[in-house]
């Protein structure tokens, strides 16, 4: 498969809300599964869609997952600081093997995504640091995040439309640092695009950084 979204719920994603039913985990994977079979795509050929409810579920799906290119990670993130007071960003997943909705906060490297096939990771989560995913990820791998609240509006178009996140890069390869801006400013225009009449996120919020040796 090329494509996959690792999608990590807590139980408010999971409970249904007739009020606002695009934070809605299910609903949210409809609406990916129709996006990807109007392109053509194949669920299980083309992609996969792994939704992880406890560690067990977790462990399962990363094995799949690292065998994908394009990788959307649907997941709750936070802005911590390690023993050395290095300030970095954490990824909640779930923490028991009973999916009793027991969480934990774990660094991007502890996916183990280190190697794998991942060229493009999207991290659809809230309060992301740059630093913290260039060991995270193998090297030469595309990163693209977001450093504040990622809000539910901006979140609901990447998971939908996670086959086409390629076009979040304005070049088939990663930006040198004097490109950032440009690149930022592109991903604005994709929002501005997909969703015309939502006011896009912050160019100056996104990062875009590359795994490192």
């Amino acid at each position: 498969m090329s494509y996959a979204v690792l999608s990590l719920p807590n139980e408010h994603d999971l409970a249904s809300n007739p009020y606002y039913l695009e934070d809605h985990s299910a609903y949210l994977e409809r609406k990916a599964d129709k996006y990807a079979a109007k392109r053509g795509l194949n669920r299980g050929t083309d992609y996969g869609i792994y939704l992880a409810k406890s560690a067990g579920e977790l462990s399962k799906h990363l094995n799949m997952v690292r065998q994908c290119k394009l990788v959307y990670l649907d997941a709750h993130g936070s802005r911590q600081e390690d023993r050395d007071g290095h300030v970095g960003s954490k990824i909640d997943i779930p923490g028991s093997k009973r999916g009793d909705y027991y969480r934990r906060d774990v660094w991007p490297i502890e996916l183990d995504l280190r190697e794998s096939a991942v060229e493009l990771l999207v991290v659809g989560s809230c309060y992301q640091e740059a630093d913290s995913w260039t060991q995270a990820v193998p090297p030469g791998c595309v990163v693209i995040g977001f450093s504040k609240r990622l809000y539910g509006i901006y979140h609901r178009h990447l998971y939908e439309r996670f086959v086409e996140l390629r076009q979040l890069m304005r070049d088939d390869r990663s930006p040198d640092p004097h490109e950032t801006t440009a690149w930022q400013e592109h991903i604005v225009k994709w929002f501005e695009r997909v969703a015309p009449t939502t006011t896009p996120p912050e160019a100056a919020n996104w990062f875009i950084t590359v795994g490192k040796h």
